[in-house]
C-alpha cells in the first residue's frame, strides 16, 4: 500500500500541531514530520513497485535501485530489484521466464508456498 504522506505516526523528526490536527481517529497521537529524504525513497519504492506490478521490469529495477543509492540496505528495495532481474533478458526490454499468458495474467503478486 502507497505510504499515507506528509503524515506518519512513528519515530521522525516532531511536528507542532493544532488540537484535533492529529492522525484521523488518533487524537491522542503524536503526529510526526517525515523526513524529505524518506519522503523521496517512499515515492522511488513505490514507482519501482508499480512498474514491477506493470510487468517494466527493467524500469523496476532501475527505480529498486535509484532506492539503493540512498538507502543501500533497505531490503525491501533490495528484494523488489532482485525479483524484477529475474524476468530481465540480456536486453533490458527482453522479458525471460513468463510466457505471453503469464504476462497476460501478471500482477507482480507472489505467494509463498513455504516458510
Amino acid at each position: 500500500r502507497p505510504v499515507e504522506l506528509p503524515l506518519l505516526l512513528g519515530s521522525c523528526t516532531p511536528t507542532a500541531t493544532d488540537a484535533g490536527s492529529s492522525a484521523p481517529g488518533r487524537e491522542d497521537a503524536e503526529v510526526f514530520e517525515v523526513p524529505l529524504d524518506t519522503r523521496k525513497a517512499a515515492r522511488q519504492f513505490e514507482a519501482a513497485l508499480r512498474a514491477y506490478q506493470a510487468a517494466r521490469f527493467a524500469e523496476a529495477r532501475d527505480a529498486a535501485a535509484a532506492v539503493l543509492e540512498a538507502r543501500p540496505d533497505d531490503k525491501a528495495a533490495v528484494r523488489l530489484r532482485e525479483q524484477a532481474m529475474r524476468f530481465i533478458g540480456e536486453q533490458d526490454d527482453e522479458v525471460v521466464g513468463l510466457s505471453e499468458e503469464d504476462l497476460r495474467e501478471w500482477t507482480g503478486v507472489e505467494y509463498m508456498a513455504k516458510k
